[in-house]
């Protein structure tokens, strides 16, 4: 596992075990808890991004946007989210520009939910540290 991998990939589990938890409750607080925290806010550069376009895509993932149209389907890709695991999620691609290193990863949890992947947008801060930037689901 790459250096980023092993910075990174424990926020990505975390917030797909949180994301089988609410979609199995209907209640998004612990997910807004982990956005507040880790996701960084929107600026002008970055107006497609942020805490706030986070939250509305995951509620709209929650609560409009995913509809199963078979028995245990739902049961099925909660149960997948929440024991999502580092080695569930696939590689990293990197974006290099002259200030940022920014790079995205999807979680595709299996075959016949591709609709319904994590998709995962970090940057390099000057400092070193990576910030998380937005997390859509597809």
């Amino acid at each position: 596992m790459s250096q980023i991998e092993k910075e990174v990939k424990p926020y990505m589990v975390q917030i797909l075990n949180l994301l089988g938890s609410a979609l199995e409750s209907g209640n998004m607080t612990d997910v807004n808890k982990f956005i507040d925290k880790y996701v960084t806010e929107s600026t002008a550069e970055n107006a497609f991004q942020g805490r706030q376009v986070t939250k509305d895509n995951l509620k709209n993932f929650l609560t409009n946007k995913i509809s199963f149209e078979f028995s245990g389907t739902k049961k099925e890709y909660i149960s997948i989210l929440k024991k999502a695991d580092a080695n569930d999620i696939s590689g990293i691609d990197p974006y290099k520009s002259d200030s940022t290193i920014n790079f995205d990863s999807t979680f595709y949890p299996q075959e016949g939910f591709n609709l319904y992947a994590v998709r995962f947008i970090f940057s390099k801060l000057s400092s070193g540290v990576y910030s998380l930037d937005a997390i859509y689901v597809l």
